[in-house]
């Protein structure tokens, strides 16, 4: 084996033209190495391995060291029919190796070289190395399956998965179908906004989400952010709720005017009572909860009181009403809260906040907290009963976190807000 440049070997440098003899030694090395006592192994039968180096100016030169790692300085040998597997599967996910002939010439190192380099390998010298054949498989197997990662290049397939990240936001750069580091980040992105498995890798349920995310975009509402950027809102334009107690929705809608509150925070708090409970103030609803609100526990209690003081009846719409603006509302949302909500300018905005800080229902920041969480799945395991799906959460990017139920929230929020006058 001759040393291409200086390399150490034990605790010595060797020079360019150095020649490593392993095991096959000339006599003339072998009678060297016997002449140590400190140095007379069989590297065959050492952990250690044994090199005897020679200069080629002067052969007759020779130093015997000891090294652990004989790997440092042997090449990895693979056969014919072994590089002729790497060059077809380099072809397949668009590298250009030219026929594969198991000659791991020129244009199978540059094309390792790039698979290296765009991986992110540790080693990206263009020697097939264990770590480049693991890499390689892996994406190559991905890939007979649909599944997009980092590796592929001038892929149709990735080309159009830039194109639908960036049309969602999530910045790949210029569509070019080669998947390297900047579009793992953006699919991670979108798998974090979305609750996947964030694993950079675009198989089925992430591509299905994108696909599903690009479907809500024909049915949004497109609204600029403080920040000036534009963000795309889930919204079903078709929404209308045909149990509303249209007289009870006329007079909270009136009431609200009245009391100061913006045609945007006014929609948001119509809309939220829409899904709540159809503007019903019936004594009845899910789990043991009442009224236009849906109010339960202290806040049903609140309620009765704030009838009896008022000498009025709790199905009432107009003490219902009442007790939501004059009281319950600054109870929830806070005096300040309250002042903030009602100057609100954006009815995507405005229902968020309301619903958050209003109703409060159940939230998380991800996916695996919901699984885990008090309505996820995996909670009946340890006493739960009541499971809701995860499709029912929506992400807000005001509240940065999935809401319960938001986007049917913000599609009755847009009906009133159409609808109002």
């Amino acid at each position: 084996m001759v040393i291409t440049d200086n390399q150490l070997i034990g605790n010595q440098s060797y020079s360019n033209g150095s020649t490593v003899i392993l095991e096959k030694r000339t006599g003339q090395a072998k009678a060297a190495l016997e002449s140590s006592v400190s140095e007379k192994q069989d590297s065959r039968n050492s952990t250690n391995d044994i090199a005897v180096i020679y200069e080629k100016s002067d052969p007759s030169n020779l130093k015997i060291v000891t090294y652990a790692k004989p790997s440092a300085v042997k090449t990895m040998e693979l056969s014919k029919s072994s590089i002729k597997d790497v060059q077809t599967k380099l072809n397949a996910i668009g590298y250009s190796c030219g026929t594969p002939d198991g000659i791991a010439g020129k244009n199978t190192k540059a094309a390792v070289t790039s698979f290296q380099k765009l991986c992110g390998l540790k080693n990206q010298s263009g020697n097939i190395t264990n770590e480049t054949i693991t890499k390689l498989n892996s994406v190559y197997n991905r890939s007979q399956k649909g599944v997009l990662s980092r590796g592929l290049r001038n892929n149709v397939s990735v080309k159009k998965l830039q194109e639908n990240l960036n049309e969602l936001n999530f910045n790949c750069g210029t569509p070019d179908g080669t998947f390297g580091a900047g579009t793992e980040t953006a699919v991670i992105e979108f798998q974090k906004k979305y609750g996947l498995t964030t694993d950079g890798i675009a198989g089925n349920d992430t591509l299905n989400k994108i696909k599903e995310a690009l479907s809500n975009i024909g049915n949004s509402d497109t609204k600029n952010t403080e920040s000036g950027t534009i963000r795309n809102v889930p919204i079903n334009n078709n929404y209308i709720n045909k149990n509303v107690n249209v007289d009870n929705a006329k007079y909270v809608y009136n009431e609200l005017i009245k009391a100061g509150f913006s045609k945007e925070s006014v929609a948001a708090v119509m809309g939220n009572l829409d899904v709540e409970h159809s503007f019903s103030t019936s004594w009845e609803g899910d789990q043991g909860s009442v009224g236009i609100a849906q109010w339960r526990g202290g806040r049903k209690t609140n309620l009765e009181k704030y009838a009896n003081e008022h000498n009025g009846e709790v199905t009432d719409i107009k003490i219902q009403t009442s007790f939501m603006i004059n009281g319950d509302m600054e109870n929830r949302l806070g005096k300040e809260g309250l002042e903030k909500f009602k100057k609100m300018t954006d009815y995507i905005d405005a229902t968020d906040y309301f619903c958050d800080k209003f109703e409060s229902p159940s939230s998380y920041k991800n996916r695996d907290e919901w699984l885990n969480g008090k309505y996820g799945p995996n909670y009946a395991q340890h006493g739960g009963t009541y499971q809701i799906k995860w499709e029912r959460y929506e992400w807000s990017e005001q509240l940065q976190k999935y809401e319960l139920d938001l986007k049917n929230r913000r599609s009755a929020a847009k009906y009133w807000y159409n609808n109002m006058k």
